[in-house]
This record gives C-alpha cells, sequence and structure tokens, in this order.
C-alpha cells in the first residue's frame, strides 16, 4: 500500500498521482510485489485511489 498526503483540503488525486500509481504497480510486477491500494490522506479524511 501506498500513502501520502494532501496538504489542501481536496483529497481528488491528481493527474501526476493517477501517473505515479499506475508506474509504481508497474515497477511492482517486476518484482512481484502487488500494490494493493494507493491512498491520499489529509488531517481529517482519506481517498483510496
Amino acid at each position: 500500500m501506498l500513502f501520502h498526503n494532501h496538504p489542501s483540503v481536496d483529497l481528488e488525486p491528481s493527474q501526476e498521482d493517477i501517473n505515479i500509481t499506475v508506474r509504481i504497480k508497474e515497477a511492482g510486477k517486476i518484482l512481484g510485489i502487488e500494490l494493493l491500494d494507493h491512498i491520499i490522506i489529509d488531517s481529517e479524511e482519506s481517498f483510496s485511489a
């Protein structure tokens, strides 16, 4: 699982968030590591990308 924070209140994943998720998932396949989820958090909520 990956986690990262958004300092703003907007938890919607940016295009860069989506791109890096895809790249890390592909790299994990090469290494035999499954990416289960990428979660964006702020001080009060979370978003599962």
